[in-house]
C-alpha cells in the first residue's frame, strides 16, 4: 500500500530573552505533544514535581535553547514557560479564592468567615522579577572573587532527603573562583579542596554568601483581592509556581 504523505503542521515560533541570564532562543505554542505533561504539571502535588513537567514543556518547546531546561536558572525558567503559556492559551489565568474576613461577632463564634467565591483575572505580563539586580560575585577579600550561579529546576528536583552540610551546597553553586591573575573553575576543584578553604572564609563574608542564596531572583506579584460580598479587601503576594496557575 502506498504510504500516506500528510501535509506538515507548521507552528509560529517567538524570539525570547530571558531576563536573568540574558540567554536568546526561540519559542512555540503547546501542541498535542505536550498534553500529557501539561496534566502532569496541573495534578502535581510537589515542587519539584511541577518544576520537573515545566522543564519538560520548556524543552519541548524550544528552539536554539542553548542549555537544557533543567538548568536554566529558576527564574528565567518559570518566565520561560509563562510566555509559552501565554501564546498558547492566552494572557490571562484565572485565579481563585475565597474571603478570609471573620464576620459576626467573634466573641461568639470566632471561627466564622465569609468564605464568598472570589475570582481574579491575572494578566501574566504583569508580574516581575525581584532581586534581579544581586551580584553574583562575592569579594572575600585578599583579592580573591567567588562567582555564584543562581538555582535552577535540577536544585528544586533534587531528593528532598538529600541533607547536604553547607560547604557541599555552596559547591553546588560555585561556577569559579578567582584572583586578577588566575581562575579556577569549579569542574577542576576537588570538594575535599574546596570544604578546606571554605573553612578559612571569614564569618562576615559567610554572611555575604547566605544573603545571596536567600535572595536569587524569583518571580513576583501582589494583587489585592475584593469580596463582592462583604467588600473587605485584602493583599496577597504570589511568588510560587503553584501560585500563577490553578
Amino acid at each position: 500500500e502506498r504510504a500516506i504523505m500528510l501535509p506538515r503542521l507548521e507552528h509560529p515560533t517567538y524570539p525570547i530573552k530571558t531576563p536573568v541570564g540574558g540567554i536568546e532562543f526561540r519559542i512555540r505554542p503547546y501542541t498535542n505533544r505536550e498534553e500529557k505533561v501539561l496534566l502532569l504539571l496541573k495534578e502535581s502535588t510537589t515542587e519539584g514535581g511541577i518544576v520537573d513537567a515545566m522543564c519538560q514543556i520548556v524543552e519541548s518547546c524550544s528552539f536554539d535553547l542553548p542549555v537544557r531546561a533543567w538548568n536554566l536558572p529558576l527564574a528565567d525558567l518559570i518566565w520561560t514557560f509563562i510566555k509559552i503559556r501565554s501564546y498558547s492559551v492566552g494572557e490571562v489565568s484565572e485565579l481563585n479564592y475565597r474571603c478570609i474576613k471573620t464576620v459576626g461577632d467573634e466573641t461568639v463564634d470566632p471561627g466564622q468567615k465569609c468564605n464568598t467565591p472570589i475570582h481574579y483575572e491575572l494578566n501574566l505580563n504583569d508580574i516581575e522579577i525581584r532581586n534581579n539586580d544581586v551580584l553574583q560575585d562575592i569579594d572575600l577579600g585578599s583579592g580573591v572573587k567567588m562567582r555564584l550561579r543562581h538555582y535552577t529546576g535540577n536544585d528544586i528536583i533534587r531528593d528532598p532527603e538529600d541533607q547536604n552540610t553547607d560547604a557541599q551546597t555552596l559547591y553546588e553553586m560555585v561556577v569559579c573562583i578567582y584572583t586578577d591573575v588566575e581562575s579556577n573553575d569549579k569542574a577542576d576543584i576537588p570538594f575535599e579542596e574546596f570544604e578546606d578553604w571554605y573553612n578559612d572564609i571569614p564569618l562576615n563574608k559567610k554572611v555575604e554568601i547566605e544573603r545571596f542564596l536567600a535572595q536569587m531572583p524569583s518571580l513576583y506579584k501582589e494583587i489585592t483581592l475584593k469580596c463582592p460580598k462583604c467588600g473587605n479587601e485584602s493583599k496577597l503576594v504570589l511568588e510560587t509556581v503553584a501560585d500563577f496557575f490553578q
